[in-house]
């Protein structure tokens, strides 16, 4: 997914972080914190409730591009950001 993650590094270390979350819970604090970081800058341009969704769809879009052999291109992940964005039940 050239342009969206190209650091395989933190990509594998994201997805650590949660696994070990999941697991462990003394790391959630860690990976609550994390998100929250990730939706509050996400917040500074949108509600909270679509804060939530684009963020759930980056980190289901990372993992996705980490597994899988064929990557959305970018036109794709426009595509999709634009659909979640003019979503009408989004308040």
């Amino acid at each position: 997914m050239s342009g969206i993650r190209d650091d395989a590094g933190d990509l594998v270390l994201n997805h650590e972080l949660y696994t070990i979350a999941a697991r462990r819970p003394e790391f959630r604090d860690i990976a609550e914190r994390w998100i929250q970081r990730s939706r509050t800058a996400l917040e500074q341009h949108l509600p909270p409730d679509l804060a939530r969704d684009v963020d759930a769809y980056i980190e289901g879009l990372t993992l996705h591009g980490a597994l899988a052999p064929n990557h959305p291109s970018m036109s794709q992940v426009v595509h999709s950001l634009r659909r979640i964005l003019q979503d009408p039940d989004h308040e």
